[in-house]
């Protein structure tokens, strides 16, 4: 009897003891101290994370979260402590900005624009209107005590310089007949285009005529050579400055008085601080003796290379005689490579020279590779 009572109850007790087995044994699979899971959670010990997860303490993240010992972001991130950032923003240790930003680090000024005291528009060519609406105006403005007339691109590259002649037709009203194509050319090659107004004239020991200009009597360059070349210099360094622009290359072209103090004065007192190519319109003349040049204006040397003097005039200029001197001087005695244009018949600045024309062109050369 009591065998076939065991025998009914056996497959019940048979069950029952594996039932407490089972809930007592770890699950198929790695053990838990291998520190991997098969849901993707991070693990204790291993460090590694299920799916294929990096191990946390490598630094990096499989979901672009930062992670702790590395130090490098998700996504493609760049470690933070490298300096750069992914997206822009400034990062610690290296000190570059992203999206391109400069670095206040680097030694570069930040561009000083000169401020525009009036804008205005030359009547005479109402093209230069489509130049100066839409990209920047022509100004008027006072800059080391002198008075300039200027065009300036956000970033200019270069310098190019106008200084009028006697009459100063270009400051009388807004009268642009000069200014206009060079200041466009001038634009358009990312040049900062600059034009002073004389500081001395009529009311000087040295008189070049009555000419209304600004309420006062501003007619020419050559007048006090004491002071007009070195207040020229310094007005150059200061746009200089404010552009971050070097004056190792500059473009500078006078017309007739302008062109008289660049080869009289200019260029063997100041040209080794402002070498360049250099435009004489219809006007030229021997260098000062009464001033020192500058030290190695006499010698020949690679430093010479750096200046290409031309001399556009007519046959007929009443200052022809003097503007051949000058040529001969700066190219056979100081040595500079030198250009001379002469138009056959043309008088003094006459239409038929192409001064801006001849300007331009002769600029442009600088360009070039």
């Amino acid at each position: 009897m009591y065998m076939r009572a065991f025998s009914r109850y056996l497959p019940f007790l048979l069950l029952c003891v594996g039932f407490f087995n089972c809930a007592g044994q770890d699950p198929v699979g790695a053990p838990a101290d291998a520190g991997t899971s098969d849901g993707g959670s991070n693990t204790r010990d291993g460090g590694d994370s299920g799916s294929g997860g990096t191990n946390a303490d490598a630094g990096t993240s499989d979901g672009g979260s930062n992670s702790r010992d590395g130090g490098d972001s998700g996504s493609g991130g760049t470690n933070a402590d490298a300096g750069v950032s992914d997206g822009g923003s400034n990062s610690r240790d290296g000190g570059d900005s992203g999206s391109g930003g400069t670095n206040a680090d680097a030694g570069v000024p930040a561009i000083r624009p000169i401020p525009c005291d009036r804008s205005y528009t030359p009547f005479t060519d109402p093209d230069y209107q489509s130049v100066t609406s839409a990209k920047a105006p022509f100004c008027q403005a006072t800059l080391a005590g002198l008075k300039i007339r200027f065009v300036a691109p956000v970033a200019p590259t270069r310098l190019a310089v106008y200084l009028h002649g006697d009459s100063a037709l270009e400051w009388r009203g807004d009268n642009g007949y000069y200014l206009v194509p060079l200041a466009r050319w001038a634009y358009d090659n990312n040049m900062l285009f600059v034009a002073p107004l004389a500081p001395f004239g009529q009311n000087t020991s040295a008189p070049c005529g009555i000419n209304d200009v600004e309420g006062a009597d501003y007619p020419c360059w050559w007048a006090n050579p004491d002071q007009s070349p070195p207040r020229l210099a310094a007005l150059l360094k200061e746009v200089a400055s404010r552009y971050n622009l070097s004056t190792d290359n500059i473009a500078m072209a006078g017309l007739s008085g302008g062109s008289i103090m660049i080869s009289r004065e200019w260029l063997h007192r100041f040209g080794d601080q402002f070498p360049g190519r250099y435009v004489m319109n219809c006007g030229g003349d021997s260098f000062d003796t009464n001033y020192p040049a500058w030290n190695n204006f006499e010698a020949a040397g690679p430093f010479k290379d750096k200046f290409d003097l031309l001399y556009n005039y007519g046959s007929e200029d009443f200052l022809a005689a003097t503007i051949a001197n000058s040529v001969a001087l700066y190219r056979n005695v100081v040595k500079f490579k030198v250009t001379e244009k002469v138009t056959p018949g043309a008088m003094h600045c006459a239409t038929q020279i192409e001064t801006t024309k001849s300007t331009i062109t002769f600029w442009e050369q600088s360009l070039k590779p």
